[in-house]
């Protein structure tokens, strides 16, 4: 399955890279299966900030 394989390249490029590094500059996302011809473009549109409030309702204080 092509989303599958692509799963763990989105954290990747969502991190902040180096200029030089290749993940900020190749876009294109071929499928890992030799028979399938699919390939994905992945492009950062921006910088977002996410704050944990925002995405859970655990306080990070006594968290243990």
């Amino acid at each position: 399955m092509v989303a599958a394989s692509v799963l763990p390249l989105l954290a990747a490029k969502q991190r902040v890279t180096h200029k030089h590094d290749w993940m900020s500059s190749d876009a294109l996302i071929a499928c890992p299966d030799p028979c399938c011809p699919s390939q994905l473009k992945i492009i950062r549109e921006g910088i977002r900030t996410f704050r944990h409030s925002e995405t859970t309702a655990v306080p990070l204080t006594g968290n243990s």
